[in-house]
């Protein structure tokens, strides 16, 4: 079938159009492919428009009559690749790499993390102190990922029950060997970056 440009322009602008996609692009256009009703029918055109401001084209340029071919709606089953590991025909629960590391910890450590989100949502913290002296304060933080650190700072040396929360927020964080050292309780927990 074939349409004037005018019809067709009227078509590209109103709600009888059920597909325009971009199906190439040049250094100087980018190609169309527009599916459209009309007379209780669906057709096919193609059309090009310019790729910057500097191109001076527009949608069928140098077509008139456009040539339209009559197009019907097709199912297809598609096909795609996934990776080997995954089941083809089984749909596999993600779970979060900390709740597989808690799993895998040995006890008290796995009671204490999370292992599922309901109880990670639940989490609180656990600190562990260590004084250096009466007014220098190790703290290990458990965090809810599977993971700890430590924290080291000057306290006044008057309560250290007071002072673990100061030091974990304004403590200068130890090098993992060193928090290793004098906390070997979580020995087989990763160390947060």
């Amino acid at each position: 079938m074939k349409l004037s440009k005018e019809k067709m322009y009227e078509i590209l602008d109103s709600d009888d159009v059920v597909e325009n996609n971009v199906v190439d692009n040049s250094r100087w256009s980018i190609h169309h492919e527009l599916i459209f009703r009309y007379e209780d029918r669906v057709y096919r055109s193609f059309y090009s428009v310019g790729a910057t401001e500097m191109q001076d084209e527009s949608p069928w340029d140098g077509e008139d009559p456009v040539e339209c071919a009559e197009m019907v709606s097709v199912e297809k089953t598609v096909v795609v690749w996934s990776p080997a590991t995954e089941s083809a025909h089984q749909e596999q629960e993600y779970e979060h790499p900390s709740f597989v590391r808690a799993k895998a910890l040995p006890e008290p450590l796995r009671t204490h993390f999370p292992k599922n989100q309901e109880e990670a949502l639940a989490f609180k913290p656990h600190n562990q102190v260590r004084a250096l002296s009466r007014r220098v304060l190790v703290v290990a933080h458990t965090r809810v990922e599977c993971a700890w650190c430590a924290y080291c700072d000057a306290v006044p040396g008057i309560n250290h029950d007071r002072e673990i929360q100061p030091v974990l927020d304004h403590g200068s964080k130890l090098l993992e060997g060193v928090a290793r050292a004098l906390f070997p309780r979580f020995d087989d927990v990763p160390y947060a970056p």
